[in-house]
């Protein structure tokens, strides 16, 4: 759909076309350079299950197809093993924010396939790895307490070595921190009198009692670094949900490159509402068709 549009216009415009025809609840954009890497195809089954699950009880659906999915991971040893590992929940709200779910990030954490920016830039900026890389270094990245002892304040800014020569964004978009953090405190979200300090990394929780899913925060305060970035990696959304968010971004700015920017440094995905991302151990391994 995507590719026969893009004759006519941009991937970014192809996008919004394509979800203004989607007839489904959910929607995934899958570019041609990424393959399907989880194998077997109950495993597969299980993790789009799993995302479509945590998508719905966000959105208020409860806990629809609950009982269907339990069926199917009875006969499943690999989805099994997953959904039994002990559970570290968060102890508080200012941990665990009760903002929307807007996606599920399913691209695979172990067999990636580079480049993964996610994991780049923040080795460039000597700042702590982005939550999407927490399943790299730990199968129980919450147990773990993601990511203490894998990086330390304070970071040091790249220059030149870095892409575009630009510098960190903790220094770019720290005006973001405190309203990101009073916006939680207005919506009764966070039971903090202060923001986090400059020493604060982005956390993972799981996202429900039971989930394989590892959910996380693009709020300034708890994101400061800016490493959890908006991307065209495959993600699953609900349909209405990427409408109501993204579809302009993408139908004005058209090039995928400017939405990814736009989209993760703005007052929405920073500020207010700002949202929580699930990631799931993934599906999808990239594969470069330019080189």
């Amino acid at each position: 759909f995507i590719r026969k549009r893009q004759r006519h216009g941009s991937p970014g415009a192809a996008m919004a076309a394509c979800a203004a025809a989607c007839d489904q609840d959910y929607l995934l954009f899958l570019e041609d350079d990424f393959e399907l890497l989880t194998r077997p195809k109950e495993l597969v089954r299980h993790r789009l299950e799993a995302a479509m699950r945590v998508l719905d009880m966000s959105g208020g659906a409860g806990d629809a197809g609950s009982a269907a999915d339990g069926h199917s991971r009875a006969n499943d040893g690999a989805a099994q093993a997953e959904d039994h590992r002990d559970q570290a929940h968060c102890a508080a709200a200012s941990r665990c924010p009760p903002a929307p779910i807007l996606g599920v990030h399913l691209r695979h954490k172990l067999f990636f396939g580079p480049p993964f920016y996610e994991m780049l830039t923040a080795a460039q900026h000597g700042e702590p790895p982005s939550p999407y890389a927490a399943w790299y270094y730990s199968s129980d990245p919450v147990a773990s307490n993601f990511p203490d002892n894998l990086w330390a304040p304070p970071f040091w800014d790249s220059g030149s070595r870095c892409d575009s020569d630009r510098q960190s964004w903790h220094e770019t978009l720290r005006y973001q921190h405190r309203p990101a953090f009073e916006s939680e405190q207005r919506r009764g979200w966070s039971s903090s009198t202060q923001p986090p300090d400059d020493s604060t990394a982005a956390r993972v929780w799981w996202c429900s009692n039971g989930s394989s899913l590892l959910c996380t925060s693009t709020a300034a305060h708890r994101d400061p670094f800016r490493s959890l970035m908006y991307s065209t990696n495959p993600m699953l959304y609900r349909t209405e949900s990427w409408r109501l968010h993204l579809a302009s971004y993408a139908a004005v700015l058209q090039d995928l490159r400017a939405v990814e920017e736009s989209v993760s440094t703005s007052y929405m995905w920073r500020v207010e509402p700002s949202f929580v991302l699930a990631l799931s151990l993934g599906l999808f391994r990239h594969r470069r068709l330019d080189r």
